[in-house]
């Protein structure tokens, strides 16, 4: 099976890109992967770090130029990110062209793979466009909610692992109608994790937690249909997300949940060398790092 997986990155998060196709790759060893990176003016050493990843574990990295003038006009995110990158997502359709695709993994940068991920590729997508695990703490706040025309009982997904299905997108014009959303969006609280939402709402598939675990969320306040969902969330998850701004693994707070998962794939990238982790040199002071 060939699985298709996109992400986006600039230089300021290369690293962490290089991290999270590391974590890919080594947890789905007996499957094809090509990993398609829509790039922000990424430099060429980046680009050969991250060729040298997938070449590693034979592999395939495509890199996608993507310059839309509509971004132009967007509104960059009151929370979260503060890049226009993360509005790349939404144009997915003119940026993967190939119509034999026909489904396509969509994962943010801070985030690690776990386990092998090929039994999400055989999820039933015929009536849905995406599928994704509900975020929990959004929308919280009333103005956000009203913004996006959200009442309490409406669920919110996270934008960070999505699931694709490429062919109702270009049978429905999806990017489209996300454009025009994003366009008129003068709030952009959460950019175009807003304008998904609204555009599927009601639309998209949901997923078991564990597929998009927050590194900072107690698990007590997830809602889990199974027990064995609940197991397999808080002892061996298939994608760790670490979504807050203040838990940032390659960041030198200490406790940080998750830790270690970062830094074992980090080890296995060319930018270990230069990190800060690879300059501790007392192994037991190395220990407490590692699994903080």
């Amino acid at each position: 099976m060939t699985l298709h997986i996109l992400c986006a990155t600039d230089d300021n998060y290369a690293q962490h890109c290089g991290v999270l196709i590391s974590s890919i790759f080594s947890n789905n060893i007996n499957n094809e992967i090509i990993i398609h990176i829509i790039e922000s003016n990424l430099c060429i050493q980046n680009k050969s770090r991250l060729n040298a990843i997938a070449q590693k574990f034979n592999q395939k990295i495509e890199f996608h130029y993507f310059n839309s003038i509509p971004i132009e006009d967007f509104t960059i995110g009151q929370c979260g990110a503060k890049s226009f990158v993360t509005y790349y997502r939404i144009f997915i359709t003119s940026i993967i062209k190939d119509i034999n695709i026909k489904r396509i993994l969509y994962l943010d940068c801070d985030i690690i793979v776990n386990r092998n991920i090929s039994s999400l590729f055989l999820i039933d997508m015929t009536n849905y466009p995406i599928a994704a695990v509900q975020d929990l703490n959004n929308p919280t706040k009333e103005f956000h909610r009203f913004n996006i025309s959200f009442g309490y009982n409406d669920k919110y997904f996270n934008a960070g692992v999505l699931l694709i299905n490429l062919d109702l997108w270009r049978t429905n014009n999806f990017e489209q109608q996300l454009i025009q959303f994003c366009s008129n969006d003068k709030l952009g609280y959460f950019a175009d994790q807003d304008s998904l939402n609204v555009v599927f709402k009601n639309k998209w598939l949901e997923l078991a937690p564990y597929w998009n675990r927050f590194s900072l969320v107690e698990y007590k306040n997830v809602y889990f249909k199974t027990k064995n969902d609940e197991l397999i969330y808080i002892y061996e998850p298939y994608i760790v997300h670490y979504a807050s701004p203040l838990a940032r693994p390659w960041l030198r707070n200490k406790f940080i949940p998750l830790k270690k998962l970062y830094l074992h794939y980090l080890k296995e990238t060319p930018w270990y060398k230069n990190s800060i982790f690879s300059k501790v040199n007392n192994i037991q002071c190395f220990k407490t790092i590692l699994y903080t």
